[in-house]
């Protein structure tokens, strides 16, 4: 029994997942930085155009799970692992097959948590909507909503923002202290509240 986390890593051309083992059994890669999934994509078979189940249509090109059983496995490196759900009912008319792959890095460090994981670069992507609340000069926004009242805002400082009307921007910093925040938007004339824009 074990447990698995999800992560992939994008292609930029959004191809279909690599099914190539060459590929696949080459060493993991820890300078990159992974997506966390929740669940393993697939691909719906029979799809033509390339689109999976997956709501953008973005496939990954590679998907991986970090396993931990509660046990000792002996295994090596390449070999073929192959994942069931045994929770389920055995007399079911179902698979219980649930995903397969090649083992890229065996973990044989018992203290693993300390001396691998932190070198794994897996993230979630996190998306929040807020509000613009008014346009401070041609470049600059003030916007409220995405942050509480006494969170930090600096440790957000830099990251992306998408207005719904296209441009795009940056969170300068702060603006007061009740959770306003002011967005950057670069080599942009903003006009938001004219009626002659």
């Amino acid at each position: 029994m074990g447990r698995a986390t999800f992560f992939r890593r994008h292609s930029a051309t959004g191809t279909r997942p690599t099914t190539d083992k060459t590929d696949m059994t080459s060493p993991f890669d820890f300078s990159t930085e992974y997506l966390y999934e929740t669940e393993l994509l697939s691909v719906k078979a029979g799809a033509a155009d390339g689109d999976a189940g997956h709501s953008s249509g973005n496939l990954p090109e590679a998907q991986f799970a970090l396993m931990e059983f509660e046990k000792p496995v002996t295994c090596c490196r390449n070999s073929i692992v192959i994942g069931s759900k045994l929770d389920t009912d055995i007399h079911a008319n179902t698979c219980r097959l649930a995903f397969h792959g090649y083992l890229l890095e065996p973990l044989s460090d018992q203290n693993y948590c300390d001396t691998v994981l932190p070198r794994l670069r897996v993230i979630k992507e996190r998306l929040k909507e807020g509000i613009v609340e008014r346009q401070a000069d041609q470049f600059t926004l003030v916007c409220r909503g995405l942050f509480k009242k006494e969170s930090k805002v600096d440790a957000f400082v830099g990251l992306k923002v998408s207005l719904s009307t296209g441009e795009e921007g940056f969170i300068e910093g702060g603006f007061g202290q009740s959770g306003k925040f002011k967005v950057q938007i670069p080599g942009n004339y903003i006009c938001i509240f004219s009626e002659n824009c």
